[in-house]
């Protein structure tokens, strides 16, 4: 009796065992069914560096939570305790859609630590890390490589930090797209975008607003055409950046207003900072403190579309950035009214370069050393140049080209063959400039109605002060060089006269031109007891000066 009672209950306790494993299965067989609204759930939390993951897509705020909540994704979405979205590897292999995209959400979270790859078009651009209409992301140290547009992609997107990240060989490494909608407080810092097939970082309002960000710290290089480029994108800081060896542009401002763009180094590229204004009237951009050197064309460039009505760079400042070694020109102007260029050092082919630029102040730059010009006006009127040292230059100190109603004033011009050279140009005031240890110090080719005063021409090889084909200028208490000639004559009437009755001949100052429009008047002065002398009259020199026209 008692073995039968052991049996009974052996089979009743295999019996209740048994069925307390049916439930199970069951809530196995739940969850499985489940896997569809996000893949593989049984994943949970944050995953260790490299797990293998399908593409997340995420549309408003109760998906996501749902899909954190499926994933085991750490937080809770609030600012203080974001999501966390970690160490996934996600290859689509040039399957449509991006590897992570997240819209419609004012969840906070944050990716960091991805792999991201092989994504392409469907009905939105394909991109590692695609954002629509989101705040408070945070996109961190996550690798986005070869991605048929798109690294990291923002769009109508607002306070969100996109720094750390490496974004190669995409054909954009990070954009920030404004489409009917605004792209403002965003930060994108510390990033490295690489060999990219267009360009490094870019920013585009179209019909919308991108404003207030912040892009700084990064670094683009070797993208096939621009390194940083803003479209019609205002009050932007762009800063600290390393753009060199891009196909075309270290950094692009393309009818882009109110921006800074200081401290970044822009090195061999085509141009360093290019500033582009087409139909628009682009006003209030800050170029400071940036060394663009070695590209092959121009060092910084602001350049307005003068084919199109309406179109201006105004008012714009270039200030203390370092501009050398560059295959043309240290800092062009074209087109560009009311700008500030000041404090900047260049050392170029041609320092400084206004081309049909008006009403703008170039001061205190230092324009030496440049194999042909320091500072060179063409077609431009109405600046004012002042305080500049324009030493060394291969050919002229300042050289100014059918270009009238400038002020020439307190520069320095030493050692250069033409300290400050006026062709073609007229109604031109030189004052107050020192051109020393020239062939000529100051030049006029064909060039009238100029006033030279006050200028201090010593010790140069040919001529102090020259005109040819110049009519109706003044020349007015400029401070001279003696000629051997003038010792010879002085000596000779106190032998034999007792007196001192002198040409200006005798002074190295000589005009060619029509013998009663030369100079009215004329006064020159060595020292304080030479004082008033009489006008300069006709005087053929033997060797004379070509002047040369050609335009840049």
């Amino acid at each position: 009796m008692p073995a039968r009672v052991s049996s009974c209950i052996l089979l009743l306790t295999l019996f209740m065992f048994l069925l307390a494993l049916t439930p199970v299965a069951d809530l196995k067989g739940t969850a499985a069914q489940s896997t569809t609204v996000v893949s593989e759930p049984e994943k949970w939390g944050i995953f260790p560096a490299g797990t293998l993951h399908r593409p997340i897509v995420i549309d408003g705020d109760a998906n996501f939570f749902d899909t954190a909540m499926l994933e085991g994704w750490p937080g809770n979405g609030s600012p203080e305790n974001p999501f966390i979205i970690d160490g996934l590897d996600i290859d689509i292999d040039g399957s449509p859609g991006s590897c992570i995209s997240i819209s419609n959400t004012r969840v906070s979270f944050t990716i960091s630590n991805c792999s991201l790859t092989g994504a392409s078009w469907d009905w939105l651009p394909g991109a590692g890390i695609f954002l629509e209409n989101v705040t408070s992301g945070e996109l961190v140290n996550n690798t986005c490589y070869s991605n048929d547009e798109y690294g990291i992609y923002l769009r109508k997107s607002s306070f969100n930090t996109v720094s750390d990240n490496t974004c190669n060989n995409n054909r954009f490494g990070i954009c920030l797209v404004a489409l009917h909608g605004n792209n403002m407080f965003n930060t994108v810092s510390n990033n490295s975008c690489s060999y990219n097939t267009q360009c490094g970082i870019y920013l585009d309002a179209i019909y919308a607003t991108v404003s207030n960000n912040i892009v700084d710290n990064n670094t683009c290089t070797s993208n096939g055409n621009y390194g940083i480029y803003f479209l019609h994108s205002n009050d932007n800081i762009v800063g600290n950046n390393t753009c060199s060896s891009n196909g075309d542009y270290g950094i692009f401002l393309y009818n882009a207003g109110s921006s800074t763009v200081s401290d970044n180094l822009c090195n061999n590229n085509r141009i360093g900072i290019f500033l582009y204004s087409s139909g628009e009237i682009i006003m209030f951009n800050t170029v400071s403190n940036n060394s663009c050197s070695n590209n092959t064309q121009c060092g910084i460039y602001l350049d307005a579309n003068t084919s199109l009505a309406n179109t201006n760079l105004s008012n714009n400042t270039v200030i203390n950035n370092t501009c050398s070694s560059n295959g043309e020109y240290g800092i062009r102007l074209h087109g560009s009214h009311h700008n500030t260029v000041t404090d900047n050092t260049c050392n170029n082919r041609v320092g400084i370069y206004l081309d049909r630029s008006d009403s703008n102040t170039v001061a205190n730059n230092t324009c030496s050393s440049n194999s042909e010009y320091g500072i060179s006006l063409s077609g431009s009127d109405s600046n004012t140049m002042s305080n500049n040292t324009c030493s060394s230059n291969g050919e002229y100190g300042i050289r100014l080209y059918g270009s009238h109603h400038n002020t020439v004033s307190d520069n320095t011009c030493n050692n250069n063959r033409i300290g400050i050279y006026l062709d073609h140009s007229d109604s031109n005031i030189v004052t107050k400039n020192t051109c020393t240890s020239n062939d000529y110090g100051i030049y006029l080719g064909s060039s009238d109605f100029n006033t030279m005063s006050y200028n201090i021409c010593m010790s140069n090889t040919e001529h102090d002060i020259s005109l040819r084909d110049s009519n109706f200028n003044t020349v007015d208490n400029n401070i001279t060089s003696i000629s051997e000639e003038f010792f010879s004559v002085l000596f000779l009437l106190i032998g034999f006269f007792g007196i001192t009755l002198l040409g200006a001949g005798w002074w190295k100052v000589s005009a060619r031109g029509d013998q009663d429009d030369i100079i009215v008047p004329t006064r020159y002065r060595l020292v304080s007891w030479f004082r008033e002398r009489r006008a300069l009259k006709h005087i053929d020199v033997d060797e004379t000066l070509e002047p040369d026209s050609s335009d840049l």
